[in-house]
């Protein structure tokens, strides 16, 4: 089987012991195989976004982040099609920093 991973799983699942990275791995863990664990290409871009505006205090996990993206998941590229849309990634950060609309949406128990 198939799976795309978006970008909040991507961005838990990176997130050193964390209750949301703990219940993606245990997700994780019983694929086979021949499962194919993939991320689209605009997700990197996210954290590439991300890296970019990001306090130079973290920059250094953000790169590692993807790095290990990179090195641990499929990438899935952009169609002709898709693109066109690419400005779209920059819509949830438009009015603050990815860490700071990240840290609001964050509601684990």
């Amino acid at each position: 089987m198939k799976y795309l991973l978006d970008s909040n799983t991507v961005s838990d699942l990176y997130e050193d012991a964390t209750v949301a990275s703990h219940a993606i791995v245990s997700r994780l863990e019983p694929l086979s195989d021949t499962d194919e664990v993939y991320v689209s290409i605009l997700t990197v871009y996210e954290f590439e976004y991300r890296f970019a505006k990001a306090p130079t205090t973290l920059k250094p996990r953000i790169r590692e982040q993807i790095t290990a993206i990179r090195q641990d998941l499929a990438l899935l590229p952009l169609s002709e099609t898709g693109g066109r849309n690419i400005w779209r990634v920059e819509e949830p950060f438009a009015n603050g920093t990815w860490y700071e609309i990240r840290k609001s949406q964050k509601t684990y128990h």
